[in-house]
């Protein structure tokens, strides 16, 4: 314990910006299928066991992040500005934003992302398959999360030959990402078709605002279920740009959305064994 806090310590004074782990989410919480993911079997993995969705309580706010107030180094700086950018899209009007963000498969820091807002709507299980189908998931696509869920309508297209795995809001009914999907297991992200600048989001930001309720779904395919510790840097990270800081400057931060499918790069089919993942971020203000 002793030596963990010595070098929690150190980084703190190189870096000047420091991103605290998140709660660990443990086996209580984690389902899969409908099961703890604990007790997952080799036959469970070698189906493809490819939902789990974790629901743990809001962080405790001694588990959240400094506040960017407090930055000093550049690159809090950086975190301030751009957060303050992010908040004044988000605030513009009533609405509901989700940011699409993409972590590096090896590192899993932010690099491409995207943001979307619209007006709040009444998003039922009809209108968020019309708006999947934009993407191409029609029927008879497979709706994998809960009925009636508080955050993402998830539907995939099986990958007979060609298939799709699309994201839309529940708080919004837009399309947030729709992945190609085929035999071999490579997923090629589509939708954003645009990402923006990860210069104009950034990393290794402070946040008061604590970890919100948060959910993963696995799509990776080949691979095997994540861990909780891979769960937990994936969730730092995320934590770790402005979008928290944003989403709270006037409005709200609702929930947290990750995404693992196997990895593909700038829309490329190069399949490899490697996953990465997908965070979406969801808030807005006045609903």
């Amino acid at each position: 314990m002793h030596l963990r806090l010595a070098v929690l310590v150190l980084a703190s004074l190189l870096s000047g910006c420091v991103v605290n782990p998140v709660p660990t989410p443990g086996p209580e919480n984690a389902t899969a299928a409908g099961k703890d993911t604990s007790q997952l079997g080799a036959a469970d993995i070698a189906l493809g066991a490819d939902t789990v969705a974790w629901a743990p309580d809001v962080a405790a706010p001694d588990a959240a992040l400094a506040d960017t107030s407090l930055c000093v180094s550049p690159v809090c700086a950086a975190c301030e500005a751009n957060a303050a950018a992010i908040a004044a899209e988000i605030d513009a009007k009533p609405q509901g934003c989700a940011a699409v963000v993409r972590l590096a498969w090896d590192t899993d820091q932010p690099q491409d992302w995207q943001l979307f807002c619209a007006p709040y709507a009444d998003v039922t299980e009809t209108s968020a398959r019309a708006a999947a189908a934009k993407f191409g998931a029609l029927n008879p696509a497979k709706m994998r999360n809960d009925a009636n869920p508080s955050d993402v309508y998830v539907f995939r297209v099986e990958p007979t030959d060609l298939g799709s795995l699309t994201v839309v809001s529940a708080h919004t009914g837009l399309l947030l990402l729709g992945v190609q999907l085929n035999w071999s297991a490579k997923s090629i992200v589509q939708f954003p078709a645009q990402w923006r600048d990860p210069s104009t989001l950034g990393a290794g930001c402070k946040s008061a605002v604590p970890m919100p309720p948060h959910r993963v779904y696995d799509f990776a395919g080949d691979s095997l279920p994540p861990t909780a510790a891979e769960i937990d840097k994936a969730l730092a990270a995320v934590a770790g740009t402005p979008l928290f800081a944003a989403f709270t400057a006037k409005g709200v931060l609702q929930d947290v959305v990750l995404v693992r499918v196997q990895r593909s790069v700038n829309g490329s089919s190069r399949a490899t064994s490697a996953a990465e993942w997908v965070a979406i971020v969801q808030g807005g203000a006045g609903e």
